[in-house]
């Protein structure tokens, strides 16, 4: 190729008679005008662009057909607007200057004038001044553009007058398609340029920039331009120098358009570098999906593109205008590329992919919003539906989508990125890379940030006054606060119904309504939300003067109880997560709770999923099972009923559905009714709020406690009020409340009714004059404003202010997760182990250990309880010290056991009888020996070929079998003797034993002894149980080393680390049922241990599983803290 190194040569080159030179011009002028217009794309204010949109909006070829734009262009582009304004609007600044003037226009006179004056002729001032021809050297005041900010917007005036005309001169009659503008600008430069009063600006020398030049938004455009337009040259020569690198750019993005619609390649966030002409993906390699399911991998990497299919691999290279495609199994071809040829060669790469192609080359246009006076919204729902003004109903095609991607960015550093995935076909779901959010689960994890995002992307396609949207009943006011908020950045007027109310509003327009439904009636609301099942009762009351207003519907108010919710965990892992799994979603219960099932019906071949090494599909098959799936809740229906009876009172009850999902095989009435009668019913509520000034529906709020140690203080019990918007309302608190001493600040955690869904919030109080110095007994002051971005505010007002030292303090709400423990010492978390590694633990000398077979076992011997044995005939014998010992054989769990046991194991309070017969105790394991039994073992396995007699087995002295033979003892040939009696099971000894295992002993006199020998062709040895606590007959206490010992504390904190509950779905089943069967009798060892020590022992032991336990937990708790108070008064703590 030819040299071009400057933008001189760069536009002569069009005019030019060297052909060569004029497609290397030509080409650059295609790679200049393909980055700007990506950037062209970006939208200033957006601090984030997705892969989806640029690829979309660079399909649009047509539109950019007749404009190509140089490095020049783009600086015209971004000062034209700023240059027409400063030409009007210049900045200016005052000079004095010294000028002769007549005497009667002088204001001020200065010391130069006083100096003048003294060189004229005359002696007075009045002959001097009339020697001068009545006039004085005087001081002048007027208006200069001579500014430095003006010095240097002249220059670059006339420095973008030089450049656009040599432009012009060559380009203007070969590439029309990008003249008009930059001619309209020359000419205003030169007008510009030939004002007279510029002509006193002087020559900008090159200062650094001042205040206005940085600070003023069109001095900095220029400021900017400028330092651009020194650039030119250097961004002419980089395009030149490595025309093959920006090449490679240009077509792996053309590569991704052209596959947009063959391929699902998953959104990502983008950024642009125009300097480095670098567009950025936080992905080195793109994973896409073919139309069979296969991944197609798509990278760049300089002047290489690369391409792997299951087909075929492709390695596309550029030297410098030179294309080279090899392809597996093919040889290489070599094209040089022109601005013509650009996309005829991206078609031919990407055919020879051999993945498909595009049906159309269809454009995604931009999505106008819709404009509404008033809107009612299913928000709640992937894909909001929603009636407006012409009470149509109508769904939105874009998905509430939104992505937080952590990922390094174009400078190397770590940082999020905001990606919409609204209209995209595939995402990334990556742990520790992206987050992914709707809008329940921005709500659930309080991310307001998201939240507002998700209301911006909404406003992109719905713009309205009043918004109105509808929520699930199992949401709070504390929760609904956020979402109040993020929409009110957005739209004017807010408002939200629940769903219970919409329905019940549709409900009083059916025929049903109209023939079965009386007046103190009640509708039962029922909704499933993830994998739990809410019901809301709503009464009908009878209002007389709203009869008389509208007589239609039989003077119905509705009054909404609170919601309960029903977990149906199982049925929806069984047959919904389940089935995801299948159907290789690797994070089956996260896409179920972020799409629910409206979205997998929805989102069928719409949206596939990349978890980082395997693809997943919505296809449908999913769709037909979420349609097939059925969850019969006639029972949780009838125990709701009865646990509300005092509510219902005998009235009858209709139940409405808002899902097909939910059968009910009861007696009561049953309907379904689906969201867009929901948005309807809403539509009605407003029409009857314009007849009526009578409040149509009431609400009864949730009940609201402050958790204490033991018990709660309510704040909301059976309150009833009404919807009224931007409108307080009082709520009274029964009692008062003791803020104690010594606290810089309080955090009281929040409680509602236990059917409900779990509060995550928290009431913080501060004020100035906290720390108290003495409790202070407090009244509270709670109202509430439905609807509010701040629903409840609570005061703490002393009783007596003046010895409190504070006249109220305000309360705050937060959220759980943002309590402050950055600042408190504490002991890094464990690494949370994998339920399925439970199953295969490594345990310290490196055995793998079932921890739950280990506690299972313990568990059952707690179930057991003591033993009786009679041991009268059995094998006993006496020590050195004369105290008795044995064992004996006894059938445990279908299998024969061996018990071993001695007097040194007696219980403490009781005495060994002088001739032991009958006995009482509890067994343990012998865990502690088979730990010790885990020295190094060794192998003999043919015994005849290793004798050193020509017998092998011989009779000893003892009256026993012996044998002496030769084996490996660690790279050394050794003899060891066998006797029999050293067999694990002696009693199944026989001579024809030929294979053993062993440990080695090594005796005084230097000899060595097998050990611990076992026939690896003979039955396992017996189990070996200890007996404890023994006693002669009757009840035997239990022994505290059942649960306090090392052993069993180490895989009990194995097991409950990190908070870990039984409860969660990983949790093996038969486990789960052993440890229901247990739980009582291992909180009762609480109560039957005498000595303290013992009691804490396990008590820190059953913390662990605190959460499983519940209720009864809290009982020990405080009697520990009972036994706690005693000590502090006995040793004064």
């Amino acid at each position: 190729m030819r040299q071009i190194d400057n933008y001189e040569q760069f536009c002569k080159a069009f005019v030019g008679d060297d052909n060569e030179l004029k497609k290397e011009a030509k080409l650059l002028l295609f790679v200049q005008n393909w980055i700007i217009r990506i950037l062209d794309y970006m939208e200033e204010d957006t601090l984030d662009y997705s892969l989806k949109k640029m690829v979309e909006q660079n399909a649009d070829k047509m539109s950019n057909i007749h404009i190509l734009k140089d490095a020049l262009s783009s600086i015209v582009d971004d000062s034209d607007l700023a240059f027409r304004h400063l030409n009007k609007n210049m900045r200016e600044k005052i000079v004095h200057e010294n000028v002769q003037m007549p005497v009667y226009k002088v204001r001020e006179i200065n010391s130069y004038g006083l100096n003048w004056l003294s060189r004229q002729s005359g002696r007075t001032i009045k002959q001097k001044v009339s020697s001068a021809g009545n006039s004085i050297m005087a001081v002048q005041r007027r208006m200069s553009l001579d500014t430095a900010e003006n010095r240097l917007f002249v220059a670059f005036a006339k420095e973008l007058y030089e450049q656009l005309n040599t432009k012009l001169e060559s380009l203007g009659e070969n590439e029309h398609r990008q003249i008009d503008e930059e001619e309209d600008m020359r000419d205003e430069l030169a007008v510009f340029l030939r004002r007279d009063d510029i002509a006193e600006v002087r020559r900008w020398e090159n200062l650094p920039p001042n205040n206005t030049l940085l600070s003023d938004q069109n001095y900095k455009k220029i400021w900017h331009a400028w330092n651009e337009m020194k650039k030119l040259d250097e961004r002419i020569q980089n395009d030149f120098d490595y025309i093959g690198n920006r090449l490679a750019t240009i077509f792996f993005i053309e590569l991704l358009v052209y596959f947009r619609e063959i391929l699902k390649i998953p959104q990502t966030p983008v950024e642009v570098d125009y300097d480095e002409y670098n567009v950025y993906l936080c992905e080195k390699q793109l994973f896409c999906l073919d139309g069979d399911g296969n991944t197609v991998l798509i990278s760049q990497d300089n002047n290489c593109i690369y391409l792997k299919s299951v087909k075929k691999d492709i390695v596309v290279e550029f030297e410098r205008n030179k294309l080279i495609i090899r392809v597996s199994k093919e040889d290489d071809k070599e094209y040089e590329v022109t601005q013509d040829k650009i996309y005829p060669y991206v078609k031919l790469i990407a055919t020879k992919l051999g993945v498909g192609t595009p049906n159309t080359n269809s454009i995604v246009q931009q999505k106008e919003a819709q404009r509404f006076n008033s809107i009612v919204v299913d928000l709640f729902s992937l894909h909001p539906g929603y009636i407006g003004d012409d009470l149509s109903y109508e769904k939105l095609t874009e998905r509430l989508l939104q992505q937080r991607y952590t990922g390094n960015d174009i400078d190397g550093d770590e940082r999020e990125y905001y990606v919409p995935c609204d209209n995209t076909n595939a995402i990334k779901m990556i742990s520790g890379v992206t987050d992914t959010y709707t809008i329940p689960f921005a709500v659930d994890n309080g991310s307001m940030e998201q939240m507002k995002r998700l209301a911006h992307m909404m406003e992109n396609y719905i713009v309205t006054d009043s918004f109105t949207y509808v929520f699930p009943d199992a949401y709070n006011e504390l929760q609904l606060s956020m979402v109040h908020k993020a929409a009110r950045m957005v739209y004017r007027r807010v408002r939200n119904v629940p769903l219970s109310i919409g329905t019940a509003f549709k409900f009083q327009t059916t025929e049903n309504f109209k023939n079965n439904f009386e007046p103190g009636d009640f509708l039962l609301v029922v909704n499933l939300i993830d994998d739990e099942v809410t019901f809301t009762l709503v009464a009908g009351k009878y209002d007389e003067k709203l009869k008389s207003e509208i007589s239609d519907y039989k003077g119905i108010v509705w009054e909404r109880h609170p919601t309960s919710t029903t977990l149906f965990k199982d049925e929806i892992y069984n047959n919904i997560i389940d089935l995801l799994t299948k159907a290789g979603c690797a994070k089956s219960e996260k896409v179920y709770k972020l799409l629910g099932l409206d979205g997998l019906y929805d989102e069928v071949d719409k949206l596939s999923i990349f978890f980082g090494k395997e693809w997943f599909q919505i296809t449908s098959d999913i769709k037909q099972v979420v349609e097939q799936f059925k969850l019969n809740i006639t029972d949780a229906i009838t125990e709701f009923i009865m646990r509300n009876r005092s509510v219902v009172s005998g009235a009858n009850v209709h139940i409405i559905s808002l899902v097909d999902n939910l059968i009910y095989k009861g007696s009561i009435p049953f309907y379904s009714i689906g969201k867009q009668d929901v948005l309807e019913g809403c539509k009605e509520l407003e029409r009857l709020e314009c007849l009526s000034d009578i409040p149509l529906w009431h609400d009864h709020l949730p009940a609201l406690a402050i958790k204490l140690m033991y018990g709660k203080f309510d704040l909301i019990k059976n309150a009833r009020v009404e919807p009224r918007f931007e409108e307080k309302q009082s709520i009274p608190i029964m009692g008062t409340f003791t803020l104690p001493k010594k606290c810089k600040e309080y955090h009281f955690n929040l409680v509602q009714d236990e059917n409900a869904r779990k509060m995550q919030y928290e009431a913080v109080i501060k004020n100035p004059a906290f720390p108290l110095n003495h409790d202070v007994e407090c009244n509270l002051m709670m109202t509430y404003q439905y609807g509010s971005e701040e629903p409840y505010e609570l005061v703490f007002v002393p009783k007596d202010s003046e010895t409190s030292g504070f006249s109220e303090a305000k309360v705050k709400w937060f959220r759980l997760e943002k309590y402050a423990i950055e600042d408190l010492e504490a002991p890094d978390f464990p690494t949370k182990i994998p339920w399925e590694e439970l199953y295969r633990y490594q345990g310290e000398d490196g055995n793998l250990i079932n921890v739950f077979d280990v506690l299972e076992d313990e568990f059952k011997l707690l179930n057991g309880g003591y033993y009786k044995f009679n041991i009268s005939d059995t094998f006993m014998r006496q020590d050195k010290d004369g105290m008795w010992y044995g064992e004996f054989i006894f059938k445990k769990d279908g299998e024969d056991v061996k018990i071993q046991w001695s007097e040194r194991n007696w219980d403490r309070d009781s005495t060994p009888p002088q001739t032991i017969s009958e006995i009482s105790c509890w067994i343990v394991p012998n865990v502690y020996e088979d730990k010790k039994k885990s020295e190094k073992r060794y192998r003999i396995s043919n015994l005849w070929e290793a004798r050193t007699r020509d017998k092998l087995w011989f009779t000893n002295r003892n009256g026993g079998h012996q044998c002496i033979v030769n084996f490996n003892y660690d790279g050394n040939m050794e003899t060891i003797s066998i006797i029999d009696q050293k067999f694990d099971i002696p009693d199944r000894f026989h001579t024809g034993i030929n294979d053993i295992t062993f440990e080695v002993r090594k005796l005084p006199n230097g000899n060595l002894q097998a050990i611990n020998i076992h026939d690896e062709n003979g039955p396992e040895p017996l189990k070996k149980f200890k007996a404890i606590n023994i006693c002669e007959g009757g009840k035997t206490p239990v022994p505290p080393s059942f649960f306090i010992n090392a052993y069993y504390e180490k895989w009990m904190k194995t097991l409950f680390a990190n908070n870990r509950s039984l409860a969660e779905r990983e949790c093996p089943p038969d486990f789960q049922k052993s440890f229901v069967r247990s739980v009582n009798n291992w909180l009762n060892l609480f109560y039957q241990y005498r000595e303290p020590k013992h009691k804490k022992e396990l008590f820190s032991l059953i913390s662990l599983a605190a959460r499983d336990i519940g209720k009864d937990y809290y009982e020990m708790a405080y009697k520990v803290l009972e036994m706690y108070q005693k000590w502090r008064t006995r040793y004064s703590i």
